[in-house]
């Protein structure tokens, strides 16, 4: 009290008499105040220079009266007396008065070391403490309780206080049970206490490439075996993670191990593959089913990527990442489906490209898709026309005409494809132009159970050529084709050129009649060839219609055509439309009749036959 200048029954911490007194080892029933506060033991006087004064002065409160001449019951158990007392000049009260009175008390045991969760590092462990109260233990017990179950009592030195040496210490936690023993070897008191052995031993981690650690483990540090601990590595600007080996493996950044003796790892960073990679990469393919697929990922500088997989029923988005050899195999499921990916970075025509393997429930899509909107010849960009033929082999059962589109490219490769199909089905769709000059093209139709799917190449040459594959379902409500079709398509098309003033979209003759317009299949028991005259500004006069108010429209600007007639066999008027393909010379169209399709082609006359798109 008067090295702390306070005087009370609490200390300054919080502590009350009957705390301080359990703490020497002195055992109070727990009837008595187990508060930090609690005090049923304790009077105290201050400032009083004699014993007289002081005792004089607890005499006259009826508090500490009763206390201290044992007044009731429960004082009057309270036979062990304890009397303190100091002179200290300087401080607040200078003189302080303490006594204590408590039941004598039972046998117990304390341990004094090792301290409660101390740690050491040593195989051998000093443990110390003492007894009091009655009877008197005659000696002491002490062993380890750890996981492996108690080992044998060994006899302490001493008995009031008490201390031996305890060897087979184990890493971790551990436990020390006391316990003292009368003088008829009856256990009159035990006790334990908790501690961790720590055994430390070097862990080695060392670094391979650029790159670095979590803070405080590269190279050779001490470390607690048995500790869990866990680290992380972090590439370097321009490299990436590529693994741990050693006494762990894996390819995550992150890792958690158990340390043990002899631990050693090694992070192992690589240059980025990916810088060059990086970019959309998009491509068509047909499963061993046959049904189509559209394959599109964009790729991150470090190898992530997300995209989607189309098929005709299915849009699933993907995401996932390459591993530092530019592979990743992953499982993903969608309403029941599982769908594997196994997937890896090539060099082709001297470009990356992404190849392998997608596979489902009884099919596999191979897979060959090259990156989008890189390294393009400048001569593709502009605009053009395309035919989309079925040709002359076409089932009857299937459109007979000529779908048709108009495209842009623009200088970074971007497309726009705009058409319509030759049952009349209207489509568009935009992409990048990959490395080779392709345009992956898929394309749902029929709410997912049909597709339009295929890959436009564009030529140096002003040429567009592609294969599509037409996949319509059977729908009993349809006005055109209800049995549905499987069908080949071929496309064809080059750059289109606006014509100049006084220039035709298609070279002819300056004369009468130097156009020739064919309609045909669609209901048509015959095809109709029709003379027409094509002038200077693009006008087309057909002399003598062959069909009731046949006429023809040329948009210069767009190169699409539109006309329209008189059906010879179902009597209704019919519109017929198409695209000029200046490459083939030629416009190519269909028209739709009676629920069937027909195709109608504009050409220069004298050339003997309708040319093919």
């Amino acid at each position: 009290m008067a090295n702390r200048d306070y005087y009370s029954h609490t200390d300054p911490d919080g502590h009350g008499p009957n705390w301080l007194v359990r703490q020497t080892g002195y055992s109070l029933a727990d009837d008595y105040d187990q508060s930090a506060a609690g005090n049923n033991v304790e009077s105290v006087n201050a400032g009083r220079a004699s014993a007289g004064d002081a005792w004089s002065s607890w005499m006259d409160s009826s508090g500490h009266r009763t206390h201290l001449l044992g007044e009731n019951s429960f004082y009057a158990q309270q036979t062990s007396v304890g009397v303190g007392f100091v002179d200290v000049p300087g401080s607040e009260w200078r003189y302080y008065w303490v006594v204590i009175t408590a039941p004598p008390a039972g046998p117990s045991i304390s341990i004094k070391s090792p301290k409660a969760g101390q740690e050491i590092n040593a195989t051998t462990i000093n443990v110390s403490g003492f007894t009091s109260g009655k009877p008197a233990a005659s000696r002491i017990e002490v062993r380890f309780e750890n996981s492996t179950g108690p080992g044998e009592w060994h006899n302490a030195s001493g008995a009031d206080t008490w201390n031996i040496a305890l060897e087979g210490v184990q890493p971790g936690s551990n436990t020390i049970r006391a316990r003292s023993i009368g003088s008829s070897g009856e256990v009159l008191d035990e006790t334990n206490r908790n501690f961790r052995y720590v055994v430390v031993s070097p862990l080695n981690v060392q670094i391979a490439g650029e790159g670095s650690v979590s803070k405080g483990f590269e190279g050779i540090t001490a470390r607690e075996v048995g500790q869990v601990y866990r680290i992380a590595a972090k590439p370097a600007p321009g490299w990436l993670f590529a693994g741990w080996t050693g006494s762990l493996t894996g390819s995550a950044a992150s890792a958690e191990f158990t340390m043990s003796e002899g631990f050693n790892l090694t992070a192992t960073f690589i240059a980025n593959p990916f810088i060059e990679k990086n970019g959309t990469y998009t491509g068509f393919a047909a499963s061993s089913t046959g049904s189509p697929g559209l394959l599109s990922l964009k790729v991150s500088r470090s190898g992530r990527f997300s995209g989607k997989l189309r098929l005709m029923d299915l849009a699933l988005p993907l995401r996932g990442r390459f591993d530092a050899s530019g592979r990743t195999q992953f499982f993903t499921s969608s309403d029941g489906i599982t769908i594997s990916f196994d997937l890896a970075f090539t060099v082709v025509d001297g470009g990356t490209a992404i190849s392998g393997t997608v596979a489902g429930d009884g099919w596999s899509l191979p897979i060959e898709i090259n990156a989008a909107g890189k390294s393009h010849n400048p001569s593709v960009f502009g605009r053009y026309t395309v035919a989309l033929s079925a040709g002359d082999d076409a089932p009857p059962s299937t459109p007979q005409g000529d779908g048709f589109a108009t495209v842009r490219v623009n200088h970074l490769g971007a497309t726009v494809l705009a058409g319509v199909l030759a049952d009349g089905t209207p489509f568009s769709a935009t992409g990048f132009l990959n490395r080779r000059g392709e345009l992956p093209i898929f394309l749902a139709l029929c709410r997912g159970s049909g597709a339009f799917a295929g890959n436009l190449t564009f030529q140096p040459s002003s040429d567009i050529a592609g294969h599509f594959q037409w996949i319509r379902p059977a729908l009993s409500s349809a006005k055109t084709y209800a049995e549905g079709f499987t069908l080949p398509i071929d496309a064809v098309g080059g750059k289109y050129v606006t014509p100049k003033r006084g220039e035709p979209v298609v070279r002819v003759n300056t004369t009468a009649n130097n156009t020739e317009l064919e309609i045909g299949a669609g209901g048509f028991i015959a095809p109709v060839v029709q003379p027409a005259t094509l002038a200077p500004d693009n006008s087309v006069t057909v002399s003598a219609p062959a069909l009731s108010q046949l006429s023809v429209t040329i948009k210069p600007a767009t190169g699409l055509f539109r006309g329209h007639f008189v059906h010879p066999e179902t009597g209704e008027q019919t519109t017929f439309r198409g695209a000029v393909v200046q490459t083939r010379n030629a416009g190519f169209g269909f028209f739709i009749a009676d629920g069937s399709s027909g195709y109608a082609t504009i050409a220069p006359s004298g050339t003997g036959q309708m040319p093919a798109p």
